[in-house]
């Protein structure tokens, strides 16, 4: 059985302008299989250590929470 990939990392040679960035986005979109594209403002490190946070906090939460409902 093959891995599948779920999604890629694009790195643009250089910072895109708006009427630049637009098109290229509308042109990645346009690919069979894409769900959504995102510009990326900052370093993707910091992108997926805040969604791990997010999600780390929210079980927790969640754990606390059936602490609570359970007694």
């Amino acid at each position: 059985m093959s891995d599948r990939t779920h999604g890629f990392v694009v790195t643009l040679e250089e910072g895109a302008v708006d009427e630049e960035r637009d098109a290229i986005i509308a042109a990645m979109k346009m690919v069979r299989g894409v769900i959504d594209v995102q510009p990326a403002g900052g370093s993707i490190e910091v992108s997926l250590a805040t969604a791990r946070a997010r999600h780390d906090l929210g079980k927790r939460f969640y754990d606390f929470y059936l602490g609570l409902v359970k007694g």
